[in-house]
Order: structure tokens, then sequence, then C-alpha cells
């Protein structure tokens, strides 16, 4: 009885190392496409500065 525990253990131990060795396969993992982030707002007259809300821009 203690022999088959014995082996059973082994059998986990040597599949655990074995299946760890093996590196996943990347080919069945889903493609995650990143889409780029948005530009920032841009001002009207073509400056790169946000626009302050509520106040009147000279």
């Amino acid at each position: 009885m203690i022999e088959i525990v014995v082996i059973v253990i082994l059998l986990g131990l040597l599949i655990a190392v074995f299946m760890s060795s093996i590196p996943p396969k990347q080919e069945n993992l889903p493609e995650y496409h990143f889409e780029r982030t948005p530009k920032r707002a841009v001002a009207k007259d073509g400056t790169n500065k946000p626009a302050n809300h509520g106040e009147l821009r000279p």
C-alpha cells in the first residue's frame, strides 16, 4: 500500500516537471490587438495647450 502511494507521488512529480519544462504554445493564446491611445485634444488655434473650460482664451 505504501509502495503505491510513493509511486503515485513520484509519477505526479515527474509529470509536473515534464509539464513545466515545456513552454506553453503561443499560437493557442488569444490575440490582443491594442489600439493606440487617442491623441490629446488640440486647441482650435493649433497649439497643443489644453483648452481652459469655462474661460475665454485670448
